[in-house]
């Protein structure tokens, strides 16, 4: 129920059976003092005794959301990627508020056989708590057989973007000729040559200056401020680098 008085307003929270009525002000949230039972034992079934592995580069995570060590209570951002991690239990940082306030308590206590003991919140660097085991766990892990089925789906992914790149070589070559094709791999271009083979070569450009006239279309192709493409209805004229 809602409690309102002249100076706040709050809630009153009944424990249990008893009478006893705990009151929370407006500027308070529920989360800093109570954990839904719910919440933490559903959080206990999916992750206690699993084996997770650790996914993300987490130098750049946000600072309250990487992996802690449990004995110094820091932030080691030196974890390597792809690690095997058990979480060996649930637990509460009772601190967790002094850093964020919407900061959730519950951690998942976490062992690797050569970092040791450590630890994580129970929510993504999003500071969103996140319970879809087929996402990354709080953006940072994968149970151990999700991580397994996804370098499957990398490797074929890998292969099936090699195998169109490989085909879309081999209709250059046929298009323009092998050597041709060599040229614009080193990233070198030719006079004489088309817009399609200059791209290979350079890449889009950072911007064109086109200008049309009687005599046709002139184009100027700029890479930088000092390296240019100028083309002459389609056709490479010069080169300024």
């Amino acid at each position: 129920m809602i409690i309102e008085d002249d100076n706040e307003i709050g809630i009153a929270l009944k424990i249990e059976d008893d009478e006893e009525i705990f009151y929370l002000s407006s500027a308070s949230t529920p989360n800093h003092y109570f954990i839904i039972e719910g919440y933490f034992e559903k959080a206990k079934s999916l992750y206690e005794e699993k084996e997770l592995v650790f996914i993300k580069d987490d130098r750049d995570s946000y600072k309250f959301n990487g992996l802690f060590n449990l004995e110094t209570k820091k932030r080691d951002n030196q974890i390597a990627k792809n690690t095997i991690w058990k979480c060996t239990g649930l637990s509460v940082d009772e601190d967790a508020f002094m850093y964020v306030e919407e900061q959730s308590p519950v951690v998942l206590l976490l062992n690797n056989e050569m970092y040791g003991d450590y630890y994580c919140y129970l929510q993504s660097d999003d500071m969103v708590r996140n319970f879809d085991s087929k996402d990354y766990i709080l953006g940072k892990f994968l149970y151990r057989e999700d991580y397994a089925q996804k370098q499957k789906n990398d490797a074929i992914a890998t292969k099936q973007k090699k195998d169109k790149e490989q085909q879309r070589i081999q209709a250059l070559v046929a298009k323009y000729g092998q050597s041709n094709v060599d040229l614009a791999k080193q990233g070198r271009v030719k006079i004489g040559w088309n817009k399609e083979l200059c791209k290979e070569a350079w890449g889009e450009p950072q911007s064109i200056n086109k200008t049309t006239t009687a005599y046709g279309v002139h184009e100027q192709w700029v890479y930088s401020t000092s390296r240019y493409l100028y083309f002459d209805d389609g056709v490479l004229t010069a080169i300024q680098e």
